[in-house]
């Protein structure tokens, strides 16, 4: 398991990884935001322990971004901030998991393995196609900002054509004539473009 620690003091992050290490976890650290967020971009962690309290600025800031760009990452916050509240923040900004220092080296790998265990989302939650862009949790549609009338049969054609997981089976979707968009090595897929797209 490969993990990127988000902590400002060098003596914790230290502590801290030698502990992990032991438990074969590999900690990347990154002391700030801007170093943290450069860090995510790679790819190639596991998971993320950030701290709150950093040089610049709440590591609650950074969880928007992580969820844009890798959606299922595991994000557990590690801070001095444990209060009811401070959780319940943590926990709304869309961290996976909160844990209050002081704690112990195995809560926190058993936290790790519960969040390792959730399944991760598919793909991104929107599916930008030149100037149009289609949100697949929340069924709606623009080009660039002015937002489409779709109809619930139409979402669920969108659906189809972007690969959401729950989308309906092709053979629903061909009740009625479509028209071709493309031809890939993948299985040809259909859908009918509304009106208001194709007029933007």
């Amino acid at each position: 398991m490969r993990i990127l620690l988000v902590e400002d003091e060098k003596d914790m992050a230290a502590a801290l990884a030698a502990a992990l290490s032991r438990h074969d976890v590999v900690v990347d650290f990154a002391p700030n935001l801007e170093i943290a967020a450069e860090a995510c971009r790679s790819g190639v962690y596991d998971a993320v322990l950030l701290d709150r309290k950093l040089p610049d600025g709440d590591g609650l800031s950074l969880i928007p971004l992580l969820r844009r760009e890798q959606p299922g990452l595991p994000v557990i916050v590690l801070s001095a901030l444990g209060s009811a509240d401070h959780r319940i923040a943590g926990l709304d900004h869309g961290a996976d998991d909160y844990l209050a220092k002081p704690f112990s080296t195995d809560e926190l790998m058993a936290r790790l393995r519960a969040v390792m265990r959730r399944p991760a989302q598919i793909g991104p939650s929107a599916v930008n196609i030149g100037r149009l862009q289609f949100n697949l949790t929340e069924r709606q549609a623009d080009v660039e900002g002015v937002p489409l009338s779709l109809t619930r049969r139409n979402c669920w054609r969108w659906k189809y054509w972007c690969g959401a997981p729950d989308a309906p089976c092709r053979a629903a979707l061909l009740r009625k004539p479509y028209t071709a968009l493309t031809t890939t090595s993948r299985p040809m897929r259909w859908i009918r473009i509304s009106r208001a797209c194709e007029a933007s």
